[in-house]
């Protein structure tokens, strides 16, 4: 088993504990209470990964701006690449919602569209701008530790 934390500075702290070993799970499950998981959640979450094989989960604390990511051993490289990709947009949507900027974008969209008049802008320049927020090359700088 090996963990990693992630703290994106001043935004987001994720900690990502890779090819689980089940004998030291109560390390984990202390990250989780720390997380505000209840022990219900935990437990259930014990369970999910343990017995039925799912192969990652994600937890988030949007209020602490902290994100927790398990992952099982995958037998196949490609599968674990997938499994990183997915539960990183996890971590993405709960930072998302975090700062709301879904809400940002709506706001923005619309004041473009208001405004696309005086500065010349068209539909087509709007969506390009707006699809900005999806590049993977435009994320916030972290370090690692």
């Amino acid at each position: 088993m090996f963990k990693h934390i992630i703290n994106i500075k001043h935004y987001w702290k994720v900690i990502v504990y890779y090819n689980i070993d089940y004998n030291f799970f109560h390390i984990i499950s202390k990250d989780l209470k720390e997380n505000g998981c209840t022990n219900k959640a935990i437990d259930n979450i014990y369970k999910t990964m343990n017995f039925k094989n799912s192969k990652a989960v994600t937890v988030s604390n949007i209020r602490k701006h902290k994100s927790i990511v398990l992952f099982n051993y995958h037998f196949s490289y490609n599968d674990y690449i997938n499994s990183i990709i997915h539960e990183a947009e996890h971590v993405k949507q709960s930072m998302l919602k975090a700062y709301d900027i879904e809400e940002l974008m709506s706001v923005l969209r619309e004041y473009i569209k208001e405004t696309n008049y005086v500065n010349g802008l068209t539909e087509k320049d709007v969506d390009y701008f707006l699809s900005l927020k999806d590049d993977p090359n435009l994320l916030i700088p972290f370090s690692s530790h």
